[in-house]
């Protein structure tokens, strides 16, 4: 019975291990393989995507998954808010806002993190549109966090912004 015991113990250790690996990678892979704050890295080897902007109505973007896009500050409207659009890896169960947030890397500022809906658009349910408002989008890094309704272990989304 000691036996079972220890092999318990072991896949739980194992398992929180593997959680912490995880989170790690996935946190240097947005930090572009260097902490926050420090420069070099993967900071030269982001290339910006395409900004689409329409005609009329709000700005708007879109951010595809493991995908950084960068904004120039300038192509911002000068107020109100900006709707960015994020691609889910699975259909959304149903049409619910999801719950979700925008973080800075500035660990300096002191509004460095909002809590924010993320509306599904489409038929099928494979985005969502976090309306961010333009006087929190400084020139900085930003991590676009989501709950999804994907049946996994950690049913959460990030995206990558960058403000120029």
């Amino acid at each position: 019975m000691a036996t079972e015991g220890n092999g318990t113990t072991r896949r739980i250790l194992l398992g929180i291990a593997v959680t912490a690996a995880l989170a790690f990678g996935g946190w240097w892979w947005l930090a572009g393989g260097d902490p926050p704050g420090r420069g070099g890295g993967g900071a030269e080897e982001r290339v910006p995507v395409p900004i689409t902007r329409p005609a009329r109505g709000p700005a708007r973007w879109s951010i595809g998954i493991a995908q950084t896009v960068a904004i120039d500050r300038d192509d911002l409207p000068l107020g109100g808010e900006v709707g960015v659009d994020l691609v889910l890896a699975e259909p959304s169960a149903d049409v619910r806002p999801l719950a979700g947030r925008i973080l800075s890397f500035d660990v300096d500022r002191p509004d460095r993190e909002r809590a924010l809906e993320a509306v599904v658009v489409g038929d099928d349910r494979r985005r969502v549109r976090m309306e961010i408002p333009v006087g929190f989008l400084i020139e900085d890094t930003y991590l676009i966090e989501i709950k999804t309704t994907e049946r996994t272990a950690l049913p959460v989304r990030r995206y990558r912004l960058e403000v120029r």
